[in-house]
C-alpha cells in the first residue's frame, strides 16, 4: 500500500526516533546530522510526505529491467525517487554496488544479500534474491513511514564514504544539488535546513512552559511552524502544524530570525542569555501566560 499523504509533526517526531536516532549506525552521520536537521530536510523535500516522485509509478521503477537502456539525460529508464527525502532507485542501486551493508535494516534486506558485486563465489540464488529486493523496495518504502525515513541517513552515509574529505556543509550542498526548478540556491537551501535545526535545538533547551491555558499543544505547533519556515517558506503549515498558518509561521519565524541574526547555529544553542531573550520574545509573540 502506498500512503501518499502528509503527516503531522508529532507523528514525524516519533518516526525520526525510530528511523534515525535508533537506526543510524554511521558515527559520522550521527555526530554531524541530528534529528532536527533530518526533519528539516524532509519538510523541504516533501512536507513530511512518504511519497513517490510526482507522476511516477512502480511500472516506471521496473523499466530498469523491462526497458533497459539510458534516456536522453543519461539516466536509466524510469529512474525516480521515493520516501520522505526522495531517494532515487539508481541511488539505491549504487548502495548495492558499493556499500550493500548499508541496506541492512531496510524492509526485506537480509545479510545474505551483502556481497561485493564481482564476487564470483556468490550463488545465482543470492544474486536473484537481491535483484528482486531492488525491484520491490520502492513499494516496501512507501508502505512504511519508518522505512521512508531510514533512507535519509543512509544517503548521507553513502555520500560520506564516497568522499570522506568533504565536510558537513559540502555534503549537504551536494545533496541539495542544483535545479532550475528551485528558486533558492543550494547554499540558501542548506542554510534554511540548518536554521530550522538551530531553532529546534534551542526550543528543546528551554524550560517547559507552565501554561494558563488548555491550548498548549496548539501553541507548540505554532512555535514549531515558525522554526520550519526557514527550511521551506511556502509549505502547508496548517496541515502539518495544527493551529498555525502561513502568516502565523511568518510572524513567529521573524522572532527566530532576530535570534539567529546570521550567526552560526552552534554558537547559539549554548548561549543561555540569548535563549532567555528568545523565550521572552516567543512568549510575547504567542501570547503565552505562565503560572507563578
Amino acid at each position: 500500500m502506498e500512503y501518499g499523504y502528509g503527516r503531522n509533526f508529532w507523528h514525524m517526531w516519533d518516526v525520526v526516533q525510530r528511523g534515525f536516532v535508533n537506526d543510524c549506525t554511521d558515527p559520522w552521520v550521527k555526530q554531524n546530522l541530528g534529528p532536527g536537521l533530518m526533519l528539516a530536510i524532509c519538510w523541504e523535500e516533501t512536507e513530511f510526505q512518504n511519497i513517490r516522485q510526482t507522476d511516477c509509478t512502480h511500472e516506471m521503477w521496473m523499466k530498469r529491467w523491462s526497458n533497459p537502456g539510458k534516456t536522453a539525460d543519461g539516466q536509466f529508464a524510469g529512474n525516480h525517487a521515493v520516501g520522505f527525502v526522495q531517494v532515487e532507485r539508481d541511488t539505491i542501486g549504487m548502495w548495492l554496488l558499493f556499500n550493500s551493508e548499508l541496506c541492512l535494516g531496510l524492509p526485506g534486506f537480509s545479510p545474505d544479500m551483502i556481497y561485493v558485486q564481482d564476487d564470483k563465489s556468490v550463488s545465482t540464488e543470492r544474486k536473484e534474491k537481491r535483484h528482486r529486493w531492488w525491484q520491490t523496495i520502492d513499494q516496501e518504502i512507501l508502505a512504511s513511514d519508518v522505512a521512508g525515513f531510514q533512507l535519509g541517513w543512509r544517503t548521507f552515509s553513502h555520500m560520506h564514504r564516497a568522499k570522506p574529505a568533504n565536510g558537513v556543509e559540502t555534503t549537504l550542498q551536494n545533496y541539495a544539488g542544483d535545479s532550475n526548478e528551485r528558486k533558492r540556491s543550494k547554499a540558501d537551501i542548506v542554510k534554511g535546513w540548518r536554521d530550522t535545526d538551530a531553532c529546534l535545538r534551542v526550543v528543546s533547551a528551554m524550560s517547559p512552559y507552565r501554561l494558563k491555558a488548555e491550548n498548549g499543544f496548539l501553541l507548540a505547533n505554532r512555535m514549531l511552524a515558525g522554526a520550519f519556515k526557514f527550511a521551506k517558506p511556502n509549505g502547508n503549515f496548517a496541515r502539518v502544524f495544527a493551529g498555525s498558518s502561513q502568516g502565523d509561521a511568518q510572524k513567529i519565524s521573524a522572532v527566530y530570525e532576530k535570534f539567529l541574526n546570521g550567526r552560526h547555529y552552534d554558537q547559539l544553542v549554548n548561549d543561555q542569555g540569548k535563549i532567555a531573550v528568545l523565550r521572552n520574545d516567543l512568549k510575547d509573540a504567542l501570547g503565552i501566560v505562565e503560572d507563578r
